[in-house]
């Protein structure tokens, strides 16, 4: 069929229109093209289809700089213009959310940004996974990384296992660690602080955000948001500290929670004088509500699959101000229902572009307590 093309969905692929009015899910198409495409899977709502060829190319499309782009599934949205891709972002968070947000934050930098790569290593081939397949793709220069993660990466080829999942991660100071298997090979953390912070460790394999510009921006706001200078903050999910730095900076009182035993262990690393509680978050925040205990902040970073339940009791700990960072909106627009039953008011949502090229997008999302009567 010949489908015109409107739009990206979250996900990656453009949106258009079937003659008989079902949406169309192509990848590799983008706004404005009006393509040829084959349908690969059916629905009464919706098509998904492939990209056989453009016929006519919108205004958005452009060539994509790296040779493996359409082969290597990495990233999905290199031959769409950067002012699209963001304003496809911002509109995939305002459907998601039923309403305006904030103008997205931008990237200063829509290439080698990536100070954190997990790659995929089988059978001689060092990349990542064709779109919608198991299958490897050979990349021999990313684009999307920093030129000195990428030279640790090919450097290693030769002494990776035979097959496995590869852990990189860049320090501030161009320090690299990689973990494949047994396979070892820099220190066991970097330091990823700032000229004239504390030093921050992450270890390759563990969760941190993928570059130091997207980071910078995400902690402002998160700190912005929390106003916690002189308050009890309870953050949930905390990973390795990194908000918790800059809210124990501005807290009266502080209490990281996490689950992870290998993000705790980092976090006390980092930040040996803040109350740590290692306990699955959902549990912590039930016997903090059984306790009676009262915070005046609550912050949360939750995972993919976002903290439904979680964020169902947070309203019996009578903090006055929510902040929720989410890398799904779906999810996020769940919990914020759930945060609303529970009391709260959504005053203010900011999406922030941590990853170009790809359909991921970050929102930072501030509530406060509804005022009673």
């Amino acid at each position: 069929m010949r489908v015109r093309f409107s739009g990206l969905a979250f996900g990656g692929e453009a949106v258009g229109r079937a003659d008989d009015g079902r949406v169309v899910f192509t990848a590799y198409a983008a706004p404005g093209d009006l393509a040829e495409v084959r349908v690969i899977e059916e629905r009464p709502r919706w098509v998904r289809a492939e990209l056989v060829r453009v016929i006519e190319s919108g205004p958005a499309r452009i060539a994509p700089p790296c040779p493996w782009f359409g082969a290597c599934g990495g990233c999905q949205w290199q031959h769409v213009s950067y002012q699209e891709q963001l304003a496809a972002k911002q509109a995939v968070v305002e459907r998601a959310l039923g309403r305006p947000v904030d103008p997205i934050v931008p990237s200063p930098q829509p290439y080698e940004y990536r100070w954190r790569a997990r790659l995929h290593v089988k059978a001689g081939a060092v990349g990542y996974r064709r779109w919608r397949s198991h299958e490897v793709v050979d990349v021999g220069r990313c684009l999307l990384v920093d030129p000195r993660l990428d030279a640790a990466i090919q450097g290693a080829r030769g002494a990776l296992p035979a097959q496995g999942e590869l852990s990189a991660q860049l320090g501030a100071n161009g320090q690299v660690a990689l973990r494949c298997g047994r396979f070892r090979a820099g220190p066991d953390a970097v330091d990823l602080a700032a000229a004239g912070e504390p030093p921050f460790w992450v270890a390759a394999g563990e969760f941190a955000q993928p570059g130091a510009d997207g980071n910078r921006a995400l902690r402002e706001l998160v700190r912005a948001g929390a106003q916690a200078r002189g308050l009890r903050v309870l953050e949930l999910y905390a990973g390795a500290g990194n908000f918790t730095r800059d809210l124990a900076a501005d807290a009266s009182a502080l209490t990281a929670v996490e689950g992870a035993a290998a993000a705790v262990a980092l976090l006390r690393r980092n930040l040996p004088t803040v109350p740590v509680e290692h306990a699955p978050v959902l549990r912590a925040v039930r016997v903090r509500a059984r306790r009676g205990e009262r915070w005046d902040v609550v912050v949360l970073d939750p995972p993919r699959e976002g903290a439904r339940e979680v964020c169902a009791q947070v309203g019996e700990l009578g903090a006055a101000r929510v902040v929720y960072v989410s890398c799904d909106p779906m999810t996020l627009a769940r919990d914020l229902r759930t945060l609303e039953a529970a009391g709260y008011v959504l005053v203010r949502a900011t999406p922030v572009d941590l990853m170009p090229q790809t359909f991921h997008v970050e929102t930072v999302a501030v509530l406060t307590r509804a005022a009673s009567g």
